[in-house]
């Protein structure tokens, strides 16, 4: 009896996942399907699967087959409790398609603006963060009456800032992310400007993915969950592939020099191919130094700790300085500003020629001005967190001018790739469009 019931569930839980992963597939591949009305079906065909693979095959199959769960019972509440949150989010969408087909029927005119796709997007955003919230709830009475927790995490300030890590989080990896899609994914030219933007965004989403995680964890458990070394390893991560980030920098603002001032040998020399090459061996040196440090500063016993009193990264006296970061920062956006001043020089020299004013040199600047851009938030980046952070010896400034800042950053850089690469691949459909249609008036017969 026990495994035809496990054989029910399975195979009834596989049809569903099935028949659900084909309106999923089927909204994500075709631009045509996407309507307001099929997005509610696409949230809800993704909750489907992760329902039915999550609690139904993973947790009731297993506990049918045995007798009993595999998983313990912290695991195993998480699991259920999250998707029944999620199922009541279905619930919800469900009322927002009647609501959806009752406003097409009966207010065709003003269907548009209410049930647009933004609309209904930010309404299915809106319920989602709800029910998440009510996960988080539960979340911190189960901690409570498992670990009696619960006045460390409602304690204002930490409840406080592991909420912003939290958002800040969602934040950067929601923006990176998007940049790596459209680059990756999208129908867009592989450049090696585009190369170098794809690093970037995978550093930023990388980055804060560690260094967020890793200071919320802290907070929300009062110590640290890895050993000193394992600390060590992350903070040292996160160290030195800011500075390969920043590197990423300098490769960009000379990458806009090269196609500025040596359009000849900007594909021989620039393409992406050997841009790809220079960013891989700017990476293993990363790598190289990161595992340097870690080995030298366990042999001299200097360790990293998150201070959850100041919600500061402290390390051993006498041990680290980062004094000379901010010396290797100058060097680098020096070089960044002296580059991009020359090539805006250059290219208003040319776009007062009438013989330039081609889609090339304005494609240049505009990649110049996505590069500054970023620049700019690059060097605020590095002013907060090396100087304005000593400006005040409060708690809540050091936490967010040292830890929140930092992130906002990363996340702020993906977003202006994120805008600028939407841009972009506007102006280059209507551009082909445009031509297109060119084209095919030149070879219409002419008609008297």
């Amino acid at each position: 009896m026990d495994l035809f019931a496990a054989f029910l569930i399975t195979s009834n839980s596989i049809f569903g996942i099935y028949c659900n992963f084909q309106v999923f597939n089927n909204y994500r591949k075709n631009k045509k399907e996407r309507t307001s009305f099929n997005m509610i079906c696409f949230f809800r065909s993704f909750i489907n699967i992760h329902i039915l693979s999550t609690t139904f095959i993973a947790v009731f199959v297993p506990a049918t087959i045995f007798g009993y769960s595999i998983y313990n019972s912290a695991i195993e509440s998480s699991i259920i409790s999250l998707s029944m949150t999620l199922y009541f989010a279905n619930d919800y969408g469900a009322i927002l398609i009647s609501l959806n087909r009752l406003f097409a029927l009966y207010h065709p005119m003003t269907y548009s603006k209410v049930f647009g796709m933004k609309p209904t997007f930010i309404t299915l955003l809106v319920i989602h963060i709800l029910q998440v919230g009510m996960i988080i709830q539960e979340l911190l009475e189960y901690i409570h009456f498992s670990f009696e927790k619960l006045e460390i995490l409602m304690a204002d300030a930490s409840f406080l800032a592991c909420s912003t890590l939290f958002v800040v989080f969602l934040f950067g990896i929601y923006t990176n992310f998007h940049v790596i899609r459209f680059l990756l994914i999208g129908n867009i030219e592989k450049t090696s400007f585009n190369v170098i933007c794809v690093s970037k965004a995978f550093f930023n989403a990388f980055l804060v993915t560690i260094g967020l995680s890793l200071s919320f964890f802290n907070i929300l458990l009062d110590k640290s969950p890895l050993p000193p070394m394992g600390d060590n390893i992350i903070v040292m991560i996160g160290v030195n592939f800011t500075i390969c980030n920043n590197v990423f920098n300098v490769l960009t603002a000379l990458n806009r020099f090269g196609a500025v001032y040596f359009t000849k040998y900007y594909d021989i020399y620039l393409n992406s191919r050997k841009t790809g090459y220079i960013i891989f061996v700017v990476i293993l040196i990363a790598i190289i130094v990161t595992v340097n440090d870690v080995m030298d500063y366990s042999t001299l016993d200097c360790y990293f700790h998150f201070n959850t009193t100041s919600f500061l990264w402290l390390f051993t006296e006498d041990c680290f300085k980062v004094s000379y970061l901010f010396y290797e920062y100058e060097v680098m956006y020096g070089l960044i500003i002296i580059s991009n001043i020359f090539c805006f020089i250059q290219l208003y020299k040319l776009y007062n020629q009438k013989n330039f004013k081609n889609q090339k040199l304005r494609r240049n600047l505009y990649l110049l001005i996505q590069t500054s851009c970023q620049d700019s938030f690059g060097i605020m980046s590095i002013i907060v967190s090396f100087k304005l952070m000593l400006l005040y010896d409060s708690v809540p400034w050091k936490f967010f001018s040292g830890t929140v800042a930092w992130a906002i950053f990363h996340g702020i850089d993906g977003l202006i790739m994120m805008i600028f690469t939407k841009k972009l691949m506007k102006n280059m459909e209507n551009s082909t469009i445009s031509n297109s249609q060119t084209n095919t008036v030149q070879v219409l017969p002419m008609k008297y």
